[in-house]
């Protein structure tokens, strides 16, 4: 994937987009664990899906019946029974186990990627997108965001492309002021800004 950055010269929208699902494809969106009434968690870990999370409690489950099932068999059968029932959750849950005196959870998670500086970049481009996107008809099919240090070569560049101007050097290019030429362009554009970067787009 192209990687996006606040410098980049020109950004397609649409590598906005895939970055931003890659991004909220690691998100956390469970949490699994356990804790005393009244306590704070032992132990609390994030997980992007519901079946992990779940299946995190019934590992520890089993392994704390294992445990007690050498010296109290009928115990570990009450939290194996237990442990059915959590097999068929779908959603958030918490249920006490009397024989470890604990509570065991999973619920919705915050929703950002474990690792600080994908959770960073992710809230950025959101925002960015939230912005753009409501400037940009063509967002989801390919809609140029142009950086402001580069927008007066995008305008030379684009005049050659639409034959307003021959390319290569010498008169009468030599002759153009080519800041003016982006500074008038920048009427057909909105401004859009990153962290302290102004994107073009229209």
């Amino acid at each position: 994937m192209k990687q996006i950055s606040k410098h980049n010269d020109i950004i397609d929208s649409r590598d906005v987009i895939a970055r931003i699902a890659e991004l909220e494809a690691e998100c956390i969106s469970w949490s699994a664990g356990w804790n005393i009434t009244g306590c704070l968690a032992d132990s609390v870990t994030g997980f992007v899906d519901h079946e992990d999370a779940k299946q995190s409690i019934l590992d520890t489950l089993q392994m704390e019946a294992d445990r007690i099932g050498e010296d109290n068999e009928s115990a570990a059968e009450n939290i194996e029974a237990l442990m059915q029932e959590i097999n068929l959750e779908s959603d958030e849950f918490s249920v006490f186990v009397p024989e470890l005196n604990y509570w065991y959870w999973v619920a919705k998670g915050y929703g950002m990627p474990e690792n600080e500086d994908d959770a960073d970049e992710l809230r950025e481009l959101r925002e960015f997108a939230e912005e753009a996107e409501g400037y940009c008809p063509d967002w989801y099919y390919g809609a140029q965001l142009i950086n402001g240090a580069y927008f007066t070569e995008y305008a030379q560049q684009l005049a050659e492309d639409i034959g307003a101007v021959s390319s290569g050097e010498g008169w009468p290019k030599s002759c153009i002021d080519w800041d003016q030429v982006a500074e008038e362009l920048k009427m057909d554009y909105t401004p859009i800004d990153w962290d302290g970067e102004t994107f073009y787009v229209r």
